[in-house]
């Protein structure tokens, strides 16, 4: 019997792990001289990827749709010759975003490099929109530790400004909020949806 190749081992390996799915079709290619270069880890019900793939250096094609994937490792992008790297329904997956996937394989790849390089930053931007004169602004000043003020002037267009605030973790940095108090008169709410997004957060105040 000839002697299997690192990669063939590999996979060999992961098989084992998923011994539960034996009909699972693997797909896998390799080279003359061993080296793998397709696999498939499709339908199992991965939530994070197996360290293995990191050591596969030769890989051109990774099949990784219908599973429960969050995210990808930043590993996954330093795999030099990775050209298909195939997602589709993996509803969960947040990192990359689903913007970046739509891109296809060359956009994720990107995204996933330029992580081990990513500047963690403590910002956000928060905005306040509704109807005016429910107390849009006293949240602000509130948040801000601020005494309430009775008869705030109505706010109009936008008040933009800037909060800290402490990290619930007293060895992270302090909280930085860009702040956007959107006045609620009428004839400005037809330009709140402007600054909402599908993956915007909302919070409801209720007086």
């Amino acid at each position: 019997m000839a002697q299997l190749s690192r990669d063939q081992e590999l996979v060999e390996r992961l098989k084992q792990r998923f011994a539960e799915y034996p009909s699972h079709d693997w797909k896998e290619q390799y080279d003359e001289q061993g080296r793998l270069l397709q696999l498939s880890l499709d339908e199992l019900k991965l939530t994070q990827l197996p360290s293995e793939l990191w050591q596969f250096t030769s890989l051109q094609g990774l099949y990784l749709h219908d599973n429960q994937l969050s995210d990808l490792p930043p590993e996954l992008g330093q795999l030099p010759n990775l050209e298909m790297l195939e997602l589709a329904d993996n509803p969960q997956l947040q990192i990359p975003p689903p913007e970046v996937v739509q891109q296809g394989t060359p956009a994720v790849l990107t995204y996933l490099r330029a992580l081990p390089q990513a500047v963690e930053r403590f910002e956000a931007k928060l905005l306040l929109v509704g109807e005016g004169g429910m107390g849009k602004s006293s949240l602000l000043r509130a948040l801000d530790q601020l005494p309430f003020a009775p008869g705030l002037p109505l706010t109009h267009g936008i008040a933009v400004g800037t909060l800290q605030l402490p990290h619930p973790e007293p060895s992270k940095p302090t909280l930085t909020l860009s702040t956007w108090d959107f006045g609620g008169q009428e004839i400005y709410q037809a330009t709140h949806q402007v600054f909402l997004t599908s993956t915007t957060g909302r919070a409801v105040h209720r007086q």
